[in-house]
Formats: structure tokens, C-alpha cells, sequence
């Protein structure tokens, strides 16, 4: 390799780096060509392509370019500072992406042992491994959850129709304006919490973890009917519930 002076053509060709890419660095002050011909033509020297290849290496690093330009124009920069951020930042990304295809592995195993599951089915057992991983579920019993994945169950229910006719039971009375205390309420209370028992012998833990999920996410609970009115009125029957047995 010559030492230069480069044109912007062939300093672009030899570093692989676009014409478009240079001029743009030259724009923002991160790469200024600083010699130029008799005819005014900008050129690049042997220190601007030193910079070019440090600019390139932190790139790769993945740091932005006003970091890049942090670095390389003032020697009291604290590089050491956005280094160490920039390391935590990628390790944040390495656990996401092993997370991502933790769950993916997950996905296919569902997918070749379900019959073909399909669309919809799929995106359920996206969102339950999504509440699974969650830190509000992960300390409960993680082998139960396991299995409660594999055969496609909701957390909150024994079963999806079993789930949905109380659900409505308990809709309608409310929109009714009857009282949780009330008899037919508390029969309905009687049987959410023995469903919930059925799989759950220690419901309430599940019934907190539950409570904090859909409170960090509010739009997950309502796609499956449950709102925060219908929760409110079906938790104070079984609170009225409890309070009875005690």
C-alpha cells in the first residue's frame, strides 16, 4: 500500500469503506481530509487514514460515532468510561439474544411435538413462556411451569373453557351490580378457587404472582377477557370468600 496522499475514491476502495460513508464523517467533523491539491481537491493523509481505521475499530465495537469522536479528540477523554459502558451493553445483548433463542429452541420443540401447532397457538405459547421467564413466575416451582408450557396450559387456568364460562358467570354479575358477598357470587368464588386448587394446591402464591405480571402488563390480562374491573370483583368474592371460612 502507497503512503498518499488518497483520494476520497481510493481511500474508499482500499479501507472498504463508502464514498458516501467518508464525506459523510467529513460532514459531522469525525474525518476531514487534511490536505488538499492546487485545484482545491480535498485529500486524505497517512495520520487522517490512521484515524479512518481507529474510527473503524471502534465502530466495530459498536460504539456511536460522537463516542468515537469523544476518543479520538481529546486525550483526557475518559475512553475507559465508554468502554465499560459499551461491555455492559453487549453483555445486556448476548443475555437477551441466548434468552431468545433459549425460547426459539422451546418453540420448535412445541412445534414438532404439537401436531403442527399453528398461528395462534403459537403466539399463546410465546406470551406464556414470555410470563414463565418473568421474575414474578421464575421462583415458582420452575418444573411445573415446565410442564404447564409443554401442554400449552395458562398460568391462571385449569383450563381455558373451564376459565372462560366463570369468567362470563362472574361478568354478568357484575354488570348486574350484584355484591361479591352475595350467595351466587360466592358460589361462583367456590368454584374458581377449587379449579385453581385442582392444579394448584398452593394457589395464593400464584394468585400474587399473577397479580404483579398483569399489573406490569395490563394489555395481556384483557385479551383473555379478564379486565381490571372483572378482577377486582372476582378477587373481592374470594376475599369475602376466605374471610368466611376463617
Amino acid at each position: 500500500m502507497s503512503e498518499g496522499p488518497w483520494k476520497v475514491g481510493a481511500l474508499a476502495s482500499m479501507s472498504g469503506v463508502t464514498v458516501r460513508t467518508l464525506h459523510y464523517y467529513g460532514e459531522i467533523g469525525l474525518l476531514c481530509p487534511s490536505m488538499q491539491t492546487e485545484a482545491g481537491h480535498r485529500l486524505y493523509s497517512q495520520d487522517d487514514v490512521s484515524r479512518l481505521y481507529q474510527i473503524l475499530m471502534l465502530k466495530r465495537l459498536g460504539l456511536p460515532l460522537e463516542n468515537i469522536q469523544d476518543i479520538l479528540d481529546d486525550p483526557a477523554h475518559r475512553s475507559e468510561e465508554v468502554l465499560q459502558m459499551q461491555a455492559e451493553r453487549l453483555e445486556q445483548q448476548i443475555q437477551t439474544a441466548t434468552q431468545l433463542l433459549s425460547e426459539i429452541n422451546q418453540l420448535v420443540e412445541l412445534v414438532q411435538g404439537g401436531e403442527g401447532m399453528q398461528g395462534e397457538e403459537v403466539l399463546k405459547a410465546m406470551q406464556l413462556m414470555k410470563m414463565l421467564d418473568s421474575s414474578y413466575f421464575k421462583p415458582l416451582h420452575p418444573e411445573l411451569y415446565k410442564q404447564r408450557l409443554q401442554q400449552g396450559y395458562h398460568v391462571l387456568t385449569p383450563s381455558e373453557e373451564e376459565a372462560a364460562d366463570l369468567m362470563d358467570e362472574f361478568e354478568q354479575a357484575r354488570r348486574q351490580g350484584i355484591p361479591p358477598e352475595e350467595d351466587t357470587v360466592q358460589k361462583l368464588a367456590r368454584r374458581w378457587v377449587d379449579a385453581l386448587q385442582a392444579h394448584e394446591p398452593d394457589h395464593h402464591a400464584l394468585t400474587e404472582a399473577a397479580e404483579q405480571y398483569y399489573a406490569a402488563y395490563p394489555g395481556e390480562a384483557a385479551q383473555y377477557g379478564m379486565t381490571t374491573e372483572l378482577y377486582a370483583y372476582i378477587r373481592q368474592s374470594v376475599n369475602q370468600l376466605e374471610r368466611d371460612k376463617s
